[in-house]
């Protein structure tokens, strides 16, 4: 029998690994932070294009903007809308009534009538500054009106008086009588159409028959004083300066009117000069100015001792042309122009005499004076007659116009 083996058993733990070495052990940590970087350099597109969101401009499109300290006040408020700017003076379409000296002078009659326009479409009345005597109106502060004594007497502020009709969203135009002036002519002879020669005043009738002295166009000094008078009513808040009696005097034509230094100039060029300077003085302080026309002046011939040739030439770009049917009288005929029986439909006679006007004026606009009332005539219009004239006005395309009327208690305004 064999000898029996003893056999030794040990504890099996399973086959014993190698432990790695270092180098290995190195790429691997490389190689995870690899993985990192690039997982954080593509994180802002992927996460852009998940979200649909478009692509950072380059820097090379947009200039770089320096970072802004940050605000420590208070929260930021929410930034206001500019301010509207009100439409100036100038702009505006003027619906105007005229207001004669009368009605000025007399407060409770004139507080009646201002509270009256509040149920018309009217926004703007028309006053005299300077009558065709030359007296000034209001209480201006020009100093040869002063020195010549030429303010009427109480005569209210000019400046109240505007912002008095502001306040009632109602605008102001003046009416000046020009080279009309017979106070200016004595208050200083030299600005004064003269007799022959200088030293005694030239008269446009004999004196026992109411001849009156006539400033002279041609002196610089007379149309200074007018430009200034012109200039105050528009520092005062007049949106509107019309020139009236912008002319010669009448029968002045002879060797007896002496004018002294014309500059070479003629009739027509000194009075066509002279307004447009008062245009474009008026234009630097936000106002407008025109010049009084008739419609009869117009269709008439060319006068050369007023206008010095066709009156349409003295006017700048406007023209306050008076339409009233009662300046044709029963009828009226000349080679230019004809209307027949102009009193009785006031709305047709307006629409010939504008469009007859139209012609003769050129571009330059026109605001038409037409009847607010009652005629000197002794005619009278219903207020629906007086629209009538309006919505022809309208239908022409003329937004602005004055309505006149001679006597306040006259006037029968249309409503709204």
């Amino acid at each position: 029998m064999s000898r029996p083996y003893k056999i030794k058993r040990t504890k099996y733990t399973g086959p014993i690994k190698s432990r790695p070495h270092p180098l290995f052990v190195a790429l691997i940590v490389l190689a995870v932070l690899g993985l990192g970087y690039l997982g954080f350099l593509s994180y802002e597109p992927i996460y852009n294009a998940v979200m649909n969101r478009d692509k950072p401009h380059s820097p090379s499109s947009q200039p770089s903007v320096p970072p802004q300290p940050a605000e420590t006040s208070a929260p930021q408020q929410p930034e206001e809308a500019p301010p509207l700017t009100p439409e100036p003076a100038s702009a505006a379409k003027l619906q105007a009534v005229y207001l004669p000296p009368a009605l000025i002078g007399n407060p409770t009659a004139l507080d009646a009538f201002l509270e009256g326009l509040k149920a018309t479409s009217l926004n703007s009345v028309m006053v005299d500054l300077k009558d065709k005597s030359g007296r000034v109106l209001f209480a201006s502060q020009n100093n040869q009106a002063l020195e010549w004594q030429a303010v009427a007497a109480d005569a209210p502020d000019l400046s109240a008086f505007a912002r008095r009709l502001k306040e009632q969203g109602l605008f102001l135009m003046v009416r000046i009588s020009g080279f009309q002036d017979e106070t200016a002519a004595r208050g200083n002879k030299e600005l004064a159409v003269n007799y022959r020669a200088p030293g005694t005043l030239w008269l446009d009738n004999f004196q026992n028959q109411g001849g009156k002295p006539w400033l002279n166009p041609y002196t610089p000094g007379a149309r200074q004083y007018l430009l200034e008078l012109a200039l105050e009513a528009a520092d005062c808040g007049a949106a509107l300066v019309v020139l009236d009696d912008l002319c010669f005097p009448p029968n002045s034509l002879t060797g007896d009117a002496y004018f002294g230094e014309t500059g070479g100039l003629s009739r027509g060029e000194v009075l066509a000069k002279f307004s447009g300077q008062v245009q474009e003085a008026l234009s630097k302080q936000g106002a407008r100015s025109a010049v009084y026309l008739t419609a009869a002046t117009l269709a008439g011939e060319p006068n050369p001792t007023l206008y010095g040739g066709p009156a349409a030439e003295i006017a700048a770009d406007q023209v306050l042309l008076e339409a009233l049917p009662y300046q044709f009288f029963d009828g009226y005929t000349t080679p230019k122009f004809t209307l027949r029986r102009p009193l009785e439909n006031p709305a047709d006679t307006v629409k010939e005499v504008v469009g007859f006007a139209r012609l003769e004026l050129g571009d330059r606009e026109i605001i038409p004076l037409i009847q607010g009332g009652g005629e000197p005539s002794g005619v009278v219009y219903t207020p629906e007659e007086i629209a009538q004239q309006v919505k022809t006005l309208k239908d022409l395309g003329l937004e602005e116009y004055v309505l006149y009327c001679s006597d306040y208690t006259a006037y029968l305004l249309p409503p709204k």
